[in-house]
């Protein structure tokens, strides 16, 4: 019986081929090139994994936030209600004491204060 005999090299990591190995054009195998190839292998889903979230549509457009910072039902006065945050996130310009609207994305409507708007009438419909 012919036994093959593989024996390690100095750092235990990978087997080397036995002279008969070489003689049936069984190529050597380096333990740096295995290596490289699992470090690509592994590196390149994991890249494009990053690249595929750093690119979602979700970042890529936002509108303004609009911060509501009173509580009355008014419109036109120097603070921001919420009849004219959702009129300035509509129409994109300013309204009373809101900012302007983007039509880069959607607005964002947010409250500044807590308590209760007691509203006098429907309020406008958001577009958005």
């Amino acid at each position: 019986m012919n036994q093959v005999v593989r024996s390690l090299d100095k750092d235990h990591k990978a087997p080397i081929a036995a002279p008969e190995d070489h003689e049936r054009g069984v190529p050597r195998r380096s333990p740096i090139l295995t290596a490289r190839r699992r470090a690509f292998v592994l590196g390149v889903p994991i890249a494009l994994l990053i690249l595929a979230m750093s690119a979602s549509p979700a970042a890529a457009a936002s509108g303004a936030t609009i911060t509501v910072n009173s509580l009355a039902d008014t419109s036109g006065s120097a603070a921001c209600t919420l009849r004219d945050a959702i009129s300035s996130a509509n129409s994109d310009t300013a309204t009373g004491g809101c900012v302007a609207g983007l039509s880069s994305g959607p607005d964002s409507i947010v409250f500044s204060g807590s308590g209760t708007i007691a509203l006098g009438s429907q309020l406008p419909h958001r577009d958005r």
